[in-house]
């Protein structure tokens, strides 16, 4: 049996070490949820990409581990029909990425799923749906970027975006959406290979970024961050989307078919065709065909006429001019 001296001994030990367990275990989790001093925090007009160690399935759902690691920004305001007002309805995005793509999740809240307005149709077709746009400017220059759009249908829409506004509806991306309707409304989840952008070799990357909200049946959009209709731009007034480390840059190169002509000609006359030789052509064949050829996201026009003397003994099939524009 334990003396009196021995007990009271004991007693305030017994007392003290739960409060320094305790304040142990305080530390070691501010140490693992408190971001350091170099981590971006997401903002009004940035937002922050976490890198991902598993991809994320492209299904509409919000339950890969990834996303509850992410931040989440949901400063959206409305654009139209008022500029810089509250939103009707709340709206959350997280984005994440790896070696190879950028993925985007986006919630849209709406208390009455029900009555959210999803109408197919096909690609590039817009309707008077629920809309949901991702935009990305890559180089981070202000004038340029792409539009990515789903409806909760999962029809898809994609531009790209030329001097700061312009778009270019011919664009036809490779990316992957899925959608899905639940009891808090629609969740879109986006997978952008980083193939499909344009931006320079550089250990840390800053995209510019904004996402678009459109609710049909209230003929509202709302946007991240707040976009202002009076202004002039669109890449202009996207915000920021920091956080992305240790990508490659990647060269593109894709060739799209152009138009192709024939037109026959009459063209006859006697000449010399070939050192010593005097042929009579029946007649000429102009062959005229184009291309748009794009490196590293730049289209670029090409094109070329050819010349087809139908007579024997010239077959001659050169090109007399191509020509290369922006």
């Amino acid at each position: 049996m334990l003396s009196r001296a021995v007990r009271w001994a004991v007693f305030p030990a017994v007392l003290v070490v739960p409060f320094i367990v305790g304040a142990q275990r305080e530390v070691a989790s501010s140490k693992r949820t408190t971001p350091s001093s170099d981590t971006p925090v997401a903002s009004p007009t940035v937002a922050v990409a976490v890198r991902a160690t598993k991809a994320p399935v492209i299904d509409g759902e919000a339950d890969d581990a990834i996303w509850s690691a992410a931040q989440v920004f949901s400063d959206f305001r409305t654009f139209d029909p008022v500029e810089n007002g509250d939103p009707r309805f709340r709206t959350e995005a997280r984005v994440a990425y790896d070696d190879h793509n950028l993925y985007i999740l986006v919630r849209a809240f709406d208390p009455h799923p029900d009555s959210i307005v999803a109408l197919l149709s096909r690609r590039d077709v817009r309707t008077q749906s629920e809309w949901l746009k991702v935009i990305i400017d890559g180089d981070h220059d202000r004038r340029t970027g792409i539009e990515l759009s789903v409806n909760p249908a999962g029809v898809k829409r994609d531009f790209a975006i030329l001097n700061d506004g312009e778009e270019d509806g011919s664009w036809d991306g490779v990316w992957d959406v899925g959608t899905h309707i639940d009891s808090l409304g629609w969740v879109a989840g986006f997978r952008v290979p980083l193939n499909q952008l344009r931006y320079p070799a550089a250990p840390t990357h800053t995209f510019g970024f904004g996402i678009w909200r459109d609710v049909a049946r209230f003929n509202e959009r709302y946007s991240w961050p707040v976009y202002s209709r009076s202004k002039n731009g669109l890449s202009s007034q996207l915000g920021d989307l920091a956080g992305i480390d240790g990508i490659d840059a990647v060269t593109q190169r894709e060739v799209a078919p152009g138009n192709l002509t024939i037109e026959p000609r009459a063209n006859y006359f006697v000449g010399p065709r070939l050192p010593g030789a005097f042929f009579l052509d029946a007649g000429l064949v102009s062959i005229r065909l184009g291309a748009r050829i794009r490196f590293s996201g730049t289209w670029h026009l090409v094109s070329g006429t050819w010349h087809r003397y139908l007579a024997p003994g010239t077959w001659h099939l050169a090109p007399d001019r191509i020509t290369l524009s922006p």
